[in-house]
């Protein structure tokens, strides 16, 4: 990626990829958040450092740790032993703790919980970016211990501005039920709030307005050659025209058929 090296540090947020690891096939998110982690580390010119939110408090790794943490997540290294204290409480055979137990003797950095904010500024020298895609475990606690550093950036991926833009559509956030509020449902509007507490966020991009806003961005960022996406060069799995037809349109109708009726959907190839 031509001039990450001018964005300063780049921490990269890897607590949903070390709850994930070992546990099957990644979802969507953790595959984002996977060619995240992969892309800075196979960029010469990238200083970056990946944190994760621990069982105990919060690990730092470099480089070296982060391609331990990618070869976990895709295999090519076998988790190893719990530690004792993990042990202790029976989580042993827990893929999470067995995770965490490779990777804090690579960490170049510890804390317990109330501690990021201190380790933040020892570890943070000069500029910097704090990325966020997964949104594990993701608080307003988290998000101001990074945001508090004069020169620290605060970068969260939004996955879905539904809560936000049509909170009918999520009737539990409305304590229409009993239901419990899903962290995953009310992440859009918490990280707003969070941020909104500490220091007013830089800037709201709808996803409607990201590619024409990118080359500002890149520039807020200090990259001044920002990278062409080449979408037909990224391999796709079988296009939707070749599968579509009357059958996935009723079904789509009959799952989604409050959206259809209050956000106007109409039929696929109508669009």
């Amino acid at each position: 990626m031509p001039g990450l090296s001018q964005a300063g540090v780049i921490w990269l947020d890897v607590t949903r990829l070390v709850s994930r690891a070992g546990r099957g096939v990644l979802t969507g998110i953790d595959r984002v958040e996977l060619a995240y982690l992969e892309h800075l580390l196979t960029c010469p010119t990238a200083a970056v450092r990946f944190l994760l939110r621990s069982t105990r408090g919060y690990i730092l790794l470099d480089k070296d740790g982060g391609k331990a943490l990618r070869d976990l997540v895709i295999g090519q290294m076998p988790l190893g032993s719990a530690d004792r204290l993990s042990r202790l409480f029976g989580k042993g055979t827990d893929p999470r703790h067995r995770v965490e137990a490779s990777l804090r003797p690579l960490a170049i950095a510890r804390c317990l919980r109330g501690g990021l904010g201190r380790m933040i500024g020892r570890m943070a020298k000069g500029p910097g970016w704090y990325l966020n895609i997964g949104h594990t475990g993701l608080s307003a606690a988290r998000l101001a211990a990074f945001a508090s550093q004069s020169e620290m950036r605060v970068a969260v991926l939004i996955h879905d501005l539904i809560p936000i833009t049509h909170p009918d559509l999520k009737p539990n956030l409305a304590g229409q039920t009993s239901i419990r509020v899903d962290t995953a449902w009310a992440t859009q509007s918490a990280i707003l709030q969070g941020m909104a507490n500490v220091t007013l966020p830089h800037a709201l991009i709808r996803e409607e307005e990201m590619q024409a806003a990118l080359h500002d961005l890149a520039r807020a960022a200090g990259v001044t050659d920002p990278p062409h996406p080449k979408p037909e060069g990224i391999p796709t799995p079988i296009a939707l025209d070749a599968i579509y037809d009357g059958t996935v349109e009723k079904a789509a109708l009959d799952a989604y058929r409050r959206d259809y009726l209050n956000l106007g959907f109409q039929r696929w190839n109508e669009a």
